[in-house]
């Protein structure tokens, strides 16, 4: 009989184990989201715009968007920490904003995180709501 508890015991940590694996697993699988950013160039003098954006653990190359291009940013979100900054530069301007925080509700499904690009600031477009948030430059977007 001692033999037979010594099997089921090891047969229950076996067990312990196996099920300790998938549950971390799964819970880091569920902490990974991918994202995604648009922003779109409406500058009024119909300027070329200049976009750098970076994050902790991304670093997007810089890309110029012709009048009315868009660049797209498909990131991970890891155990929703991701903020996403990004400069903006045309002519002589030159502005940095945050355009990504992971706790604001303006990003997320069925919401599509989209921003225009303007003379004056920087829009969020609400799609489900057909609505914008617009800030001028130098104005804090989340906070």
């Amino acid at each position: 009989m001692p033999a037979l508890s010594v099997k089921m015991l090891a047969l229950l940590q076996t067990c312990i184990i196996v099920t300790t694996l998938f549950s971390c697993a799964q819970a880091t699988k569920n902490e990974t989201k991918i994202e995604q950013v648009d922003v779109r160039n409406v500058l009024d003098g119909k300027q070329d715009l200049s976009v750098y954006c970076k994050s902790r653990n991304n670093e997007f190359n810089t890309q110029i968007l012709s009048y009315k291009g868009t660049r797209t940013l498909n990131f991970t979100q890891t155990f929703n920490n991701t903020e996403i900054h990004c400069s903006f530069s045309w002519d002589r301007e030159f502005h940095n904003v945050q355009i990504f925080m992971p706790e604001s509700l303006n990003c997320r499904v069925p919401d599509k995180c989209f921003w225009y690009i303007n003379l004056f600031g920087i829009c969020l477009s609400h799609t489900k709501s057909f609505t914008f948030d617009c800030f001028d430059w130098g104005k804090q977007v989340f906070g």
